[in-house]
């Protein structure tokens, strides 16, 4: 796939979504952007918008018809406080298992998102291997309902796509960078420490932040990596990756309990046939929000 290719980008009017939409964008390609909420201001010329769901019919036969040359589908339901149920499954699972099949119809590349939430606790402060994620000696598996939706996601792309699809699903860690003041509760830890910080002067931390530790990844790195997997001329892995390493290192502090840097937004390289993450030493100290 090369510059000018058609590329469609689901929840394109979220945090990652919208830097999707401009990364594509700015690297040529014709973008395609759909989500439930209207186009940001900003983005309305960076693609043609349509606003609506992911899964409706007349989308998926679009895409079946291979009208596009890459779907990345960012869409879905991020709370991790989201009830278990029809509604989350229908939005988490099935949703974008149709999704797949549609896109293995029109011979289109499918990068999906997941998330690093499906591990849950890591038993050691070791790298795990994606196919671990139900290795109860490695891991304690998804704690709340959003998790175990993307695990039974991923679990579901793993039996039904073994060929046929050039498909690759991103585990993310907790992704973080501007533009994320419309996320709430929900945006990274870090933006929320910045915010305090400008508003007060103070930041309020977890009574684990000298012991907790989560892996964090820049936007910017996330999207230079799907805009690389979109436009490789190699197959993409067929499988599900982790978009960071999975050996996190607590938040270095100062001695006022603020953090005392924030690391740039790393490299990434890609092999024959995937784009990897080049990570320097991750920040964080709040529960995981992927």
């Amino acid at each position: 796939m090369t510059p000018n290719s058609h590329v469609l980008v689901t929840g394109a009017a979220g945090f990652i979504g919208r830097h999707t939409v401009t990364a594509f964008h700015h690297a040529g390609h014709q973008v395609t952007a759909v989500d439930l909420r209207p186009a940001p201001a900003h983005l309305a010329a960076a693609a043609h918008w349509r606003r609506g769901d992911f899964a409706e019919p007349a989308l998926l036969v679009e895409i079946a018809s291979g009208r596009f040359t890459t779907v990345v589908h960012q869409a879905g339901n991020s709370s991790t406080h989201a009830p278990a149920g029809p509604e989350l499954e229908e939005t988490n699972t099935f949703g974008p298992l149709r999704l797949a099949d549609a896109c293995r119809a029109g011979q289109t590349r499918l990068i999906y998102a997941s998330s690093h939430s499906v591990y849950g606790t890591l038993h050691h402060r070791t790298p795990i291997a994606e196919t671990d994620d139900t290795d109860p000696a490695r891991c304690s598996g998804p704690l709340n309902p959003y998790a175990t939706s993307k695990l039974t996601l991923d679990q579901h792309m793993r039996t039904r796509h073994t060929a046929g699809l050039d498909w690759i699903g991103l585990r993310y860690t907790n992704v973080f960078g501007p533009d994320e003041d419309d996320k709430g509760s929900m945006a990274s830890i870090l933006s929320q420490l910045l915010q305090q910080a400008a508003r007060t002067g103070r930041i309020r931390l977890f009574d684990d932040s000298l012991t907790a530790a989560r892996d964090y990844i820049h936007v910017e790195t996330v999207t230079t990596t799907l805009v690389r997997l979109a436009t490789t001329r190699q197959p993409a892995l067929a499988a599900v990756t982790t978009s960071a390493r999975a050996a996190p290192s607590p938040l270095p502090t100062s001695p006022s309990g603020a953090p005392s840097s924030i690391a740039r937004p790393p490299a990434n390289r890609c092999t024959s046939n995937s784009c990897q993450t080049l990570r320097p030493t991750p920040t964080s100290t709040s529960p995981a929000r992927t």
